[in-house]
């Protein structure tokens, strides 16, 4: 486990000896600068032997260039990896290539996305909840680092896609925003009532947690949906839904 928070090029130069030459089972990598040894990280991911990897950038910092290539075949090649944990320094690109990867690689049980960017890549969260093998996925964490443009309209996506899913047992979206507007709320009705009915016939959910925080996203009706869902749901055991303070008479 490093966590650099100066140069790091020596220190990754070692990590990737490390992977070269042992059966390394766990790799914790945070705060980490935008440097070509990161890419070799990843290179050697693919052939590797590892379950558990946590890797992290720091905030905007510059990427590498051919990174997020290899960042999409390391995740999704490496077939011992079972759970991944990204931060993504607030990058669509990266962000988008973690996703890819993710989708393909048959192997994993538990994602966690912090600090991403989902702006434009809403489909593809939905096709990694819809492989229906992962247990537990977790885009953001509450007050520390949620991901970024997670709209109404992707969360609800998100969740009507889960009633085939049969593997998913916890999923939890922190979201924010840097725009200054209203996003607004779904008002489809077909829209929400997919999302009622895939919380209502979910037979593994047991933990489903939405947040909207420091950011003016409106969600009511697709809050409403999920809890008309939950109050039918006999096999979820906890539901915590938290609104932005802006929007007071929710």
């Amino acid at each position: 486990s490093i966590c650099s928070y100066a140069d790091c090029v020596e220190l990754l130069q070692c990590v990737v000896n490390c992977m070269k030459k042992s059966s390394l089972k766990t790799l914790c990598l945070r705060e980490m600068e935008g440097v070509p040894q990161c890419c070799e990280v990843f290179d050697c991911l693919r052939c590797s032997k590892i379950e558990e990897l946590q890797f992290g950038l720091k905030f905007r910092t510059l990427l590498p260039e051919g990174l997020t290539d290899l960042v999409e075949c390391g995740v999704g090649q490496c077939r011992t990896l079972t759970k991944v944990t990204m931060i993504a320094g607030r990058h669509q690109t990266l962000t988008s290539s973690i996703l890819k990867g993710m989708i393909q690689n048959p192997s994993l049980e538990q994602v966690v996305l912090l600090s991403c960017d989902f702006k434009g890549n809403g489909a593809l969260l939905v096709q990694l909840l819809q492989n229906g093998r992962l247990e537990s996925v977790t885009l953001g964490h509450s007050f520390l680092r949620h991901c970024y443009n997670i709209t109404p309209r992707d969360i609800a996506s998100a969740i009507g896609c889960l009633h085939d899913n049969t593997s998913l047992k916890e999923l939890t979206i922190s979201t924010g925003t840097d725009q200054s507007e209203n996003i607004q709320d779904v008002t489809e009705e077909d829209v929400l009532t997919s999302v009622e009915q895939s919380v209502k016939e979910n037979t593994t959910l047991e933990r489903l947690t939405v947040y909207s925080q420091r950011s003016k996203i409106n969600w009511r009706n697709v809050a409403e949906s999920i809890l008309k869902g939950a109050a039918a749901n006999q096999n979820l055991r906890e539901l915590e839904l938290l609104m932005n303070k802006d929007y007071k008479e929710y």
